[in-house]
Parts: structure tokens; C-alpha cells; sequence
């Protein structure tokens, strides 16, 4: 721990000027692109400087470890068949909902539910993945059944677990 604060304290005096860090990679503050913008008032064009950045460049020795070819035996683990879990719906109650005076749209098609598979508004994104492996669909939720909870246009938010971390993930699609 104590290694790990005095190199970051090390990093964050010495970044301006650039810091490396060994079989790693070069750290350094870069100014932003300049951006044009036009006084209100003038109509004036002026310059201003763009908000820096952090760039990283790296090292020799860390392109050679992310291109180097895997030992025999060591290949990477290969995608495995989507995990389906059972699917739950999960009805919302009227009582519950007019306590809180919420008066759910009788025409309200309740998509609510754990597992099974995701009914996408916009169509399924790129394979969503992490450790290498497709994550589980985990369950979605409407927002289409009041206006305080409507998420931008009667959006849908659609969660995924990754069964080796447990890390999840959640992709929000509207109409």
C-alpha cells in the first residue's frame, strides 16, 4: 500500500512534465483542442484552449505482453453459449400502486420480469461479454406505467450479471 500511494503521489506531481512508468507506459497532461467560439455580443470569433487531458502512450515492454502470442495450452477462453435463467414476471399491484397514488394505465402491457430473455425495444446490442464470457440476462424493468418514473420515452432498463465476477451491467432502450 505503501508502494502504491508514493508512485501515485510521484504520478500526480510529476505529470505535467510526463511520467513513465516501467514495462507499463508514458503518462502526461496534453492541452485540448483549441475550440472557436463567437462572443454574443460582438459576434467576435475568438480561440479558446481546450480542457487538457491525461494521454497514455505505451511502453515497449507492455505492447510486447498485449501482442505476444499465448503459450501452448493458454489460449483464450473461447465464447460459451448465453446462460438463460428461468423466466419470473413480476406483476406490480394495483393496492400497492394506488397507496402511493400511482393509477397504473389499464392498457399497461406489463414486460416486468427476472431472467428469461430481453424484449428489446431498439434491437439487441453487440454480444454484451465480460471475463471473456457472454453475460446473463438478469431481468428488465418498464417505466411506462407512470410519468414520475418514465425514463426518457417510456424506457425499458435491461440488466446483465456476469456470472464469473459479478459484475453487472444495465443498457437503458426507449421508444
Amino acid at each position: 500500500t505503501a508502494v502504491l500511494t508514493s508512485l501515485a503521489g510521484l504520478a500526480a506531481s510529476e505529470i505535467q512534465q510526463g511520467f513513465l512508468l516501467p514495462e507499463f507506459g508514458h503518462l502526461r497532461v496534453v492541452p485540448g483542442p483549441q475550440r472557436e467560439i463567437r462572443n454574443p455580443a460582438t459576434g467576435q470569433t475568438i480561440m479558446v484552449p481546450g480542457e487538457p487531458f491525461v494521454e497514455f502512450a505505451p511502453d515497449s515492454g507492455f505492447e510486447t505482453a498485449l501482442l505476444a502470442q499465448p503459450e501452448k495450452g493458454s489460449e483464450m477462453p473461447q465464447l460459451t453459449e448465453v446462460e438463460t435463467l428461468p423466466e419470473i414476471r413480476l406483476e406490480m399491484n394495483s393496492a400497492d400502486l394506488g397507496m402511493l397514488g400511482i393509477e397504473a394505465d389499464p392498457d399497461f402491457s406489463n414486460v416486468n420480469k427476472l431472467g428469461g430473455t430481453p424484449d428489446w425495444i431498439q434491437g439487441p446490442p453487440e454480444c454484451i461479454t465480460c471475463c471473456a464470457t457472454p453475460m446473463t440476462f438478469y431481468g428488465q424493468l418498464d417505466s411506462d406505467f407512470d410519468t414520475r418514473f418514465n425514463i426518457v420515452d417510456a424506457g425499458r432498463i435491461f440488466v446483465f450479471l456476469c456470472r464469473s465476477c459479478a459484475k453487472s451491467i444495465s443498457i437503458v432502450q426507449y421508444f
